[in-house]
């Protein structure tokens, strides 16, 4: 029998969505839901700056069962601190977003192609420095280059990632496009 692994993103889209304006409380009892649900990985949000962020994440990793994913933006300069606000959790490992469309690696990372796929490398072997079970997100990747995304793809498991996911953040492929 094939194992099917669940992984929610709940907390990390309500980031997206809500921009800071749910409460503590809120996204921890949140966070114990889903643990509760039995998934085996909830992705916490990334941290943008606040403080409240690094306590969110110390306070769940702390607390959920679930193996806790925490988000890395391409862009920012925290790796440290987002594995220092997971690495207490029994089982926690790190998640670099990386946008991959041409529209969102301008929109979000502020680059072009080139210069992502090196922040890949970089920022990659950086994630792994800190948590050996790194995983890298390509984002939007339904709609990116074909080439870019194979690069890109080399370059993480060349800087040790051990786990690759492709996200269809549009929702614009059925499953067997996606395939």
């Amino acid at each position: 029998m094939k194992k099917i692994t669940l992984i929610d993103t709940t907390m990390s889209r309500a980031y997206e969505l809500h921009k800071g304006r749910l409460g503590f409380k809120t996204k921890l009892e949140a966070a114990g839901c889903i643990d509760r649900l039995g998934v085996d990985f909830i992705e916490l949000e990334p941290i943008t700056g606040t403080r409240a962020e690094a306590l969110f994440n110390k306070t769940a990793a702390t607390t959920l069962k679930a193996v806790v994913s925490a988000c890395v933006l391409i862009s920012a300069d925290n790796v440290r601190e987002t594995w220092e606000s997971v690495c207490h959790a029994e089982k926690s490992r790190l998640n670099l977003l990386v946008p991959s469309s041409p529209v969102q690696m301008e929109y979000s990372g502020h680059v072009k192609a080139p210069a992502m796929l090196e922040k890949i490398s970089q920022k990659g072997a950086e994630c792994v420095s800190f948590c050996r079970h790194t995983e890298v997100t390509f984002v939007d990747a339904t709609r990116a280059e074909p080439e870019f995304l194979r690069e890109g793809i080399r370059r993480a498991v060349a800087a040790g990632v051990k786990a690759v996911t492709l996200c269809d953040t549009a929702g614009i492929f059925l499953p067997g496009e996606f395939s």
